[in-house]
């Protein structure tokens, strides 16, 4: 008895999926390959908060990222930081608010280089914890700028925010609710 009523709990959930597919084919994300940014299968895509959280999965719409991705590509990534944390990169690591978060590998899947993200300066006036090794300053510090995000995957050969930098808000599409 209560295998049936498992499989119809499970045949209703399989259909209203289906039709939410259906229905709002914009909203449900599917993700079929085996390696993901963001370690989910299906997920459901609602409005954006009105204030990101480090932690949320965000779901943008790239811009040209070729020869990797093209313009339009959807991605799916977890938010590191948000307008006003300080992103720091000390060689190829990145540090949010003074966390490790992520180290750039220093070439892609294909063996070609990879080039870390540059964060923009800050004035010296803000940089009060650059590090100094007695030759060079090794630490390029930033600020988060008011509408953007730095995004990370969650294996160390996502394509994100370590490369291409940040996210503008006006390209999110809204946040991701993880279902399976």
């Amino acid at each position: 008895m209560k295998t049936n009523q498992c499989l119809r709990i499970l045949a209703a959930a399989g259909f209203s999926l289906a039709l939410a597919a259906i229905v709002l084919p914009h909203r449900v994300i599917l993700q079929g390959r085996s390696v993901h940014s963001v370690p989910f299968t299906l997920g459901f895509q609602v409005a954006a908060p009105p204030r990101w959280q480090p932690g949320d999965l965000v779901a943008f719409r790239t811009r040209d990222l070729r020869p990797y991705y093209p313009a339009e590509t959807l991605f799916t990534k977890a938010i590191a930081a948000v307008p006003g944390d300080r992103l720091v990169r000390l060689g190829r690591d990145f540090y949010v608010n003074g966390r490790y978060v992520a180290t750039a590998r220093e070439t892609d899947s294909q063996g070609r280089p990879a080039h870390p993200f540059t964060p923009p300066p800050i004035p010296v006036s803000m940089s009060t914890h650059l590090v100094w090794n007695g030759f060079c300053r090794e630490t390029l510090a930033s600020r988060v700028p008011d509408g953007a995000l730095f995004v990370l995957g969650t294996h160390d050969r996502s394509f994100d925010s370590r490369y291409w930098g940040f996210v503008a808000q006006m390209e999110v599409i809204g946040r991701v609710v993880t279902l399976l």
